[in-house]
């Protein structure tokens, strides 16, 4: 059995390596065909997304070594980091969440289960139809130039908060 700063650092390893892996893709994606440029986006996405899915994870067992740290909602990750990490240097606006503003906490949080539930990005980038076998709505236009500053940005928020988090070099 691995200890927590074993398992935080796995996390975060691998959290890296998708990143690379998506940056990778993005750069090489203007050699898809245009009937492929959409698949290869849909693969450069789940790619940046796995990174934060696995970066969220590694950060949530640095502080809670006994977390249930399953399953793939962002937002349910996204929760528990910010309960665990409430201190300002460690803010992010996690991307490829959703956010329900207004309504009550009931509300706000019935939406989120259906949309988690309807609309699962970990998913939708990964296969080409639901688990019934309903294809998802694709996505459309993608363009690796508009996704190559987002993409650094999350590399770059990824890296300081490690870099926080393990303090190496904060």
């Amino acid at each position: 059995m691995t200890n927590n700063s074993e398992t935080s650092q796995r996390f975060f390893a691998l959290s890296r390596a998708y990143l690379l892996a998506a940056k990778s893709l993005n750069e090489s994606a203007h050699v898809a065909g245009p009937n492929d440029r959409n698949a290869v986006g849909s693969a450069v996405m789940f790619n940046a997304r796995l990174a934060v899915e696995l970066f969220l994870k590694g950060a949530i067992v640095v502080r809670n070594p006994s977390a249930k740290i399953t399953g793939h909602a962002l937002e349910i990750h996204r929760e528990e980091y910010q309960q665990l990490f409430p201190e300002e240097q460690y803010r992010w606006n996690v991307p490829f969440t959703v956010q329900f503003i207004g309504g009550s906490d009931e509300e706000r949080a019935e939406a989120q289960a259906r949309t988690l539930k309807e609309r699962p990005l970990d998913q939708i980038f990964r296969y080409p139809v639901d688990n019934k076998g309903q294809p998802w709505d694709p996505l459309q236009n993608f363009t690796p130039d508009h996704f190559t500053e987002p993409l650094r940005k999350i590399a770059d928020d990824i890296g300081r908060l490690i870099n926080l988090i393990t303090g190496d070099g904060a």
